[in-house]
């Protein structure tokens, strides 16, 4: 069995369990579902900038996907939501914030 058949089997169950959808096409192909998702900070890391990744992420996927770009890499998530949404325009669907406790998290102060 390869890598790409055990994430997709993961992210099967994973749909089983409750989830909505998965984030890879096969995954969400077994499922019978159309695959979702955002950008992961690994990509984002990767790519050095929040913005590059997200137009990287927005050439891949199929127009009638939503783009959602994860914000809270590198700076701060205000400050890259701006960014983001300045060279998405109409594009961006949403902005995702997962920040973890050690920079504070997720709070209604910060949204």
């Amino acid at each position: 069995m390869s890598t790409s058949d055990v994430s997709a089997r993961m992210e099967y169950a994973a749909i089983v369990g409750g989830c909505v959808s998965g984030a890879t096409t096969a995954g969400a192909k077994l499922a019978g579902k159309a695959p979702s998702g955002t950008i992961p900070h690994a990509m984002i890391l990767i790519f050095g900038d929040t913005v590059k990744a997200t137009e990287a992420f927005d050439k891949q996927l199929p127009p009638e996907f939503p783009r959602i770009a994860l914000v809270d890499t590198f700076k701060d998530e205000a400050e890259e939501s701006l960014r983001v949404a300045e060279a998405m325009g109409d594009r961006l669907w949403a902005v995702r914030l997962d920040t973890p406790p050690e920079r504070g998290r997720v709070t209604p102060d910060l949204v």
